[in-house]
């Protein structure tokens, strides 16, 4: 039998440091999807797609379409999509 984990109430919260590490974990690995190769685009990366002009408007709409990650006790970690078309290149106007 697998053990659970154990659940959190809504009184229950996640420690400020806990969400600040899960942040930063989310922050690089959505740096490094940028870099992943997506069957939506082609087999290119965002990063690549987003140099092809006719490509920008779905690049845009994959990153601010991406769902915040939820966690325990109905808490979530918002991912910063406005950093993450700054780094290619894109603004939420592309």
């Amino acid at each position: 039998m697998t053990p659970s984990l154990p659940s959190l109430t809504p009184q229950e919260k996640i420690s400020p440091g806990a969400i600040e590490s899960i942040q930063e974990f989310m922050r690089q690995h959505n740096l490094d999807w940028l870099d992943t190769s997506i069957p939506a685009l082609d087999g290119k990366t965002p990063r690549q797609a987003a140099k092809i002009p006719e490509m920008r408007p779905v690049v845009t709409r994959l990153i601010l379409t991406m769902p915040d990650v939820g966690g325990p006790a109905g808490q979530s970690v918002a991912i910063d999509r406005d950093a993450l078309l700054k780094e290619i290149g894109l603004s939420v106007r592309d």
